[in-house]
């Protein structure tokens, strides 16, 4: 990172590991000499020296030759190997109990709340162990900050568990506008199911500098959550990535997550040359967005996250979607799991 002073022990370490875990091999006397000094005297910072291997003929030789893994690709790699997105994407990616051992008596109401609310019994059953994932990584991103301020993008059954299992949290829902004669989850709903501090209605689809959106009222935010919303839209990552940021504290996190468009079972489809792309339903069947319009691999969610100027602090891939059989093919393969988890904060 820039600015900080290595020790010739640390930039050793930093630089025998980058040659390990691009190129295959050990550095040679000369490399490790060169991209040490250069480390402690600030003339390298580690994503420039990242960058510098994954820009050899040596590392696009070796590319070619093994074709895709997950260490080698060239816009991951820098995010892979920083330290801080390594230690904070392993503390997410293992969840810790401690404190969540409510949730499944908490599911467990939620499914009979759930009876009371179309469609909602499917979806318990189906998104548990997504919001299990969720619950832990909002206690990692908000730990030391008091009573902190929740802004959650589509309302669920769910929703009722973030007063329980992050307490003191002051949540905020925001759904798309309640469309006449059709179910979803508007004010009167969230306020019976989670009692938030406020409800907005956004349509993501519209302009979203409208004067109409009054999220702003109630934040900024420690925490945006945005889970598997964004494959639901039809336009740009970058202009809804950029309306969620300008949201956040200076400290906030932003924690999306999204369907992997190269998961296992996709990929499966692939090979066979059939389309894992849904068909687009008939007539208004889609009338709440439930298609899924565009599914991103990690590396694009990544570049967009930069062109809307946020900083990746964490990802990794889930395996939530997953069902069994596949335990060890993903264990070797993590970058086929079924869900991308970014969490981005301003730069």
């Amino acid at each position: 990172m820039p600015g900080l002073a290595w020790s010739d022990a640390q930039a050793s370490a930093i630089v025998r590991d980058g040659f390990v875990a691009l190129l295959g091999r050990e550095p040679d006397e000369e490399g490790l000499r060169f991209y040490v000094d250069h480390l402690i005297n600030g003339r390298l910072d580690i994503n420039a020296f990242l960058q510098q291997l994954v820009a050899s003929s040596e590392f696009s030789e070796k590319s070619a030759a093994l074709g895709y893994t997950l260490a080698r690709d060239e816009v991951l790699t820098p995010y892979l190997a920083d330290p801080l997105v390594r230690d904070l994407s392993s503390r997410l990616a293992t969840v810790d109990t401690t404190g969540l051992e409510s949730f499944d008596a908490l599911v467990a109401g939620a499914l009979e709340e759930a009876d009371t609310v179309t469609g909602q019994r499917d979806y318990v059953m189906e998104h548990g162990v997504r919001f299990l994932e969720l619950f832990h990584a909002a206690r990692v991103l908000t730990s030391g900050v008091d009573r902190p301020r929740v802004l959650e993008f589509g309302g669920s059954v769910f929703s009722a568990l973030y007063k329980v299992l992050l307490p003191g949290c002051r949540l905020v829902m925001a759904d798309r506008p309640a469309i006449d004669g059709r179910p979803g989850f508007d004010e009167a709903l969230c306020e019976k199911l989670a009692q938030p501090e406020a409800f907005v209605p956004v349509d993501l689809h519209a302009d979203l500098q409208a004067p109409g959106i009054s999220i702003d009222r109630h934040g900024p935010y420690d925490l945006v959550v945005f889970t598997e919303v964004l494959e639901h839209l039809t336009r740009h990552p970058v202009e809804i990535l950029q309306f969620l940021l300008k949201r956040l504290t200076f400290r906030g996190s932003l924690y999306l997550t999204t369907p992997n468009a190269f998961s296992h079972g996709k990929l499966n489809l692939i090979g066979k040359r059939r389309n894992p792309q849904q068909v687009f339903p008939r007539g208004d069947e889609n009338w709440d967005a439930h298609y899924h319009s565009r599914e991103y691999s990690m590396s694009e969610l990544v570049e967009f996250v930069k062109e809307a100027r946020g900083r990746v602090r964490a990802l990794y891939f889930s395996s939530c979607w997953d069902g069994p059989g596949d335990e060890r093919h993903l264990a070797e393969h993590p970058d086929q799991r079924s869900t991308l988890v970014v969490v981005v904060s301003r730069q």
